[in-house]
């Protein structure tokens, strides 16, 4: 599994000011300036604990920064690790792997681990989300690349430096619902940990979510439940991370929900 990060400076400025969608039982914490913490706690038959981060990625203190193809701190190792040794303000785990490679396009720092590949046990559904040195932002569907000849992720019209794959193609597209999240459950039914990242329609802010499960005050989310939820936040486009055992986020200086394997 890979990680993303969002790092701040050392400057102090002004938060901007922002209409919070707000629930009986949320706390928010500004964390830096642009960078404020929900933690949603519900209760009720399926209770839920919810960790999100929304970032404003206009700040001139905010960086973002996948892992690199770099091993004992970077490659193969939990969110923690790679957070504290990078030192992230914020940090969640990114796509799938098959082993220590990712499945999704990997895109680190600047740097290309492989060319984004189609998974055969679920063909093409496989998004991306992608950032550009200058923080700018997409989450799109991508063809396997094997079909794109000529492709290049980080040149023009894309310039990724850094990207991650995402599980499934898009929650939401523009605003509206679209069913690309995939966890191998029929009807939608199930409920797990869920990891997300989502952005507003200014492409400005964006989200990383933890959805906490499998214990007590915990119930996890069915994707339609996850889609709903980024909708509820403001999000116009949202895709899933990896999420289940390896649901983990990180904010400022420790892993802040309960990971359900018992360690990130």
């Amino acid at each position: 599994m890979r990680a993303l990060i969002c790092t701040w400076g050392s400057l102090l400025l002004v938060g901007i000011g922002w209409a919070r969608p707000a629930s009986a039982a949320d706390t928010w914490t500004p964390v830096r300036p642009g960078v404020d913490w929900l933690h949603r706690t519900t209760g009720g038959g399926t209770p839920q604990d919810i960790h999100a981060v929304r970032i404003d990625l206009a700040m001139g203190q905010i960086g973002l920064r996948a892992s690199m193809n770099a091993p004992g701190t970077e490659r193969g190792v939990g969110t923690d690790t790679f957070a504290a040794s990078v030192g992230a303000l914020v940090a969640i785990g990114g796509d799938w792997s098959n082993g220590y490679t990712p499945v999704g396009l990997a895109i680190g720092n600047g740097f290309l681990w492989h060319d984004h590949y189609s998974n055969p046990s679920i063909g093409s559904r496989w998004g991306t989300f992608g950032c550009d040195v200058w923080n700018q932002c997409t989450l799109e569907a991508l063809t396997p690349l094997p079909t794109l000849l000529g492709y290049a992720p980080t040149i023009a019209p894309y310039r990724y430096y850094n990207a991650v794959g995402t599980n499934g193609v898009q929650m939401l597209n523009d605003g509206a619902n679209v069913p690309g999240c995939y966890d191998g459950c029929p009807g939608d039914t199930c409920r797990h940990p869920r990891s997300m990242v989502c952005l507003e329609q200014d492409d400005q802010h964006l989200w990383f979510v933890a959805i906490d499960g499998r214990r007590t005050g915990a119930s996890g989310m069915t994707c339609g439940e996850t889609r709903a939820l980024a909708t509820d936040l403001g999000c116009w486009d949202a895709a899933m991370l990896d999420g289940g055992g390896s649901t983990s986020i990180w904010i400022d200086g420790a892993i802040r929900n309960q990971t359900s394997d018992g360690s990130p």
